[in-house]
């Protein structure tokens, strides 16, 4: 067996590959824009003291639920709730940015020293046209929930069961539970 042909197809299998390179560059650079885009906009939220649809708590009252005191303050637990929950998620997110940042910056340095300067250059160009899209589309998709969500209370609409009353109704003999 003639050695070179071993060595050429040893190499072949191990070399770096660069469009798998920046792939995995890309991949890193969405997840730190996903995640500094969802801090600012959970911030924002919690600034107006507001819940996206995603984060509200799901519970609705089944007792008292035609006392309106209790439903404003079952209203009122369940939006600190999910308050605490947004913010243990932005601690959580302000914690993993430095250190996403730091693993693409090492990334973006392998890059570099391992491939030469043009492709280097196109694949960059390539990569920040890539995440330019990526973060119009991703602000697009969030300013759109958050218009949605301001209707929400706008309308005084946040938790749904509000407008669901529940009835007790006469019906051949039976007492019958009914909502609007």
């Amino acid at each position: 067996l003639d050695p070179t042909i071993t060595e050429s197809v040893s190499e072949f299998l191990t070399a770096k590959d660069c469009i798998q390179e920046f792939r995995t560059l890309e991949q890193l650079q969405r997840k730190y824009i996903a995640y500094d885009l969802h801090l600012r906009t959970l911030a924002e939220y919690v600034k107006l003291q507001q819940v996206p649809r995603g984060l509200r708590v799901q519970l609705h009252p089944t007792l008292f639920s035609d006392k309106q005191e209790y439903r404003n303050k079952w209203e009122a637990i369940v939006n600190k709730c999910s308050l605490d929950l947004m913010l243990l998620t932005m601690e959580h997110l302000q914690l993993a940015l430095p250190d996403i940042k730091d693993e693409t910056s090492k990334m973006e340095d392998s890059i570099r020293n391992a491939f030469p300067p043009p492709t280097v250059s196109s694949g960059m160009t390539k990569l920040m046209d890539h995440l330019a899209k990526f973060r119009t589309e991703v602000e697009s998709r969030k300013r759109s929930k958050f218009q949605r969500d301001a209707g929400d209370y706008t309308a005084d609409t946040v938790y749904r069961w509000k407008q669901q009353r529940n009835k007790i109704t006469q019906g051949s003999g039976n007492l019958h539970m009914c909502r609007d």
